[in-house]
């Protein structure tokens, strides 16, 4: 039986509110090994790929055949990896070609069709190819990774087309790509999309999530302020 990982790559105290509610999904989903990669930043700039390189030197040290990247903040089906078990172990990186965005704050959502390539929070590959994808020093690493693979014709890729993961967006801390302040057109007031797309508990986790993350920013605009 094939030995999966789950590599949550985190940063710093603005992402705890995520990172427990990431351990507990994966474990859920049945990850033989799950890490938490969180260490004190150099700089400012986003480091993602080395806290991605350091996953993938343990899941390698503890023979992991597949690793999945576990973003700290999105929602993630249990049947998650039981879906990509299942697939025939033949591919080197696996995908999904959509992404759907929801804003916490807003509550807007869009679902992006992503041609060739699946956004990082749902990518998965083996462990070894690693060297093949380099750093490209952007928030973007996915459109790198996926050019690079789709061009090289030792590295074995695919992409299913299936609702598995829901990317969340909030602006809390340091993230990747640009889905925090990307512009929407379609609104989810009543939290009706939220409810009918995750399981029941991760919908009283986001649903609480939310309220606490609204009442801090009314907390710090008023101090901004000087309202008492």
């Amino acid at each position: 039986m094939s030995k999966w990982a789950a590599i949550i790559p985190t940063r710093g105290q603005q992402r705890k509110v995520f990172t427990g509610w990431a351990v507990h999904r994966a474990v859920q989903n049945g990850y033989d090994h799950v890490y938490l990669i969180d260490y004190n930043p150099v700089d400012n700039l986003v480091d993602m790929y080395k806290r991605i390189s350091v996953g993938v030197e343990q899941a390698i040290k503890d023979g992991c055949e597949f690793v999945s990247i576990i973003e700290d903040d999105d929602w993630y089906s249990i049947d998650y990896l039981k879906t990509l078990k299942k697939l025939p172990p033949t591919w080197d990186i696996v995908g999904i070609n959509h992404s759907t965005y929801y804003h916490l704050f807003s509550t807007g959502w869009k679902k992006m069709v992503h041609p060739g390539r699946a956004g990082l929070f749902c990518t998965s590959f083996r462990p070894e190819i690693l060297d093949k994808l380099p750093d490209t020093k952007t928030a973007f690493l996915d459109l790198g990774w996926w050019r690079i693979a789709n061009n090289n014709p030792k590295i074995s890729t695919k992409l299913i087309d299936t609702d598995l993961a829901l990317g969340i967006k909030h602006g809390v801390g340091i993230s990747g790509g640009n889905g925090h302040s990307m512009a929407y057109q379609t609104f989810d007031t009543r939290l009706q999309k939220l409810q009918s797309t995750v399981d029941k508990e991760a919908f009283r986790f986001y649903e609480k999530l939310r309220e606490d993350l609204i009442q801090t920013w009314k907390y710090a605009n008023n101090k901004r302020k000087g309202v008492p």
